[in-house]
C-alpha cells in the first residue's frame, strides 16, 4: 500500500519477515518514519537497507498501522493536498510529490476520453466560450 500524508510517503507491506500481526512500513526518507513513530508515540528501530528499493524500514504491529491511517484520515484539514505540501515549506517534497501526481495524471489522460480530462465546470466554461466565437 502506498500512502502520501502530511507526515510523509509510506509503502506498507506484509512480507516474509513479519510476524503474524506485523507490517513493514518502508519509506524513501528517514524523517518520514521518524514522524510516523512520533505521531504514534511508539519506539521502534528504523532499519537501513542500502541494497533495497526502500532504504528505510520499520516493523510495527498491524494495529498501529491501522490506527495511524484512521488518525490521519480523522485529522484531515486541508482542501488541496498539493497546496498543503507546498505551503509546508518542503520544496523538495512538493516537487517529488508533484512528479508522482503528474505521472498519475498522464496515466489518466492516456486512458480517458477528451471530455473526461477536465473538471466539469471548466468543460462548461470551454463550451460557452466556443459558442461565443461563432
Amino acid at each position: 500500500m502506498w500512502i502520501f500524508t502530511k507526515d510523509g510517503f509510506y509503502s506498507t507491506v506484509k512480507n516474509a519477515y513479519c510476524k503474524r500481526d506485523e507490517v513493514v512500513i518502508r519509506s524513501r526518507q528517514k524523517v518520514d518514519l521518524e514522524r510516523f513513530l512520533k505521531k504514534m508515540k511508539i519506539k521502534a528501530r528504523i532499519e537501513e537497507y542500502p541494497e533495497a528499493d526502500y532504504l528505510y524500514r520499520v516493523q510495527v504491529p498491524h494495529t498501529v498501522w491501522i490506527e495511524y491511517i484512521t488518525k490521519t484520515a480523522t485529522e484531515l484539514d486541508y482542501p488541496n493536498f498539493k497546496r498543503m505540501i507546498s505551503e509546508s515549506g518542503d520544496d523538495e517534497r512538493h516537487h517529488v510529490y508533484g512528479e508522482c501526481w503528474f505521472a498519475l495524471r498522464k496515466w489518466q489522460a492516456d486512458h480517458a476520453k477528451e471530455d473526461d480530462l477536465y473538471w466539469p465546470p471548466l468543460r462548461r466554461k470551454r463550451a460557452l466560450h466556443a459558442n461565443t466565437k461563432s
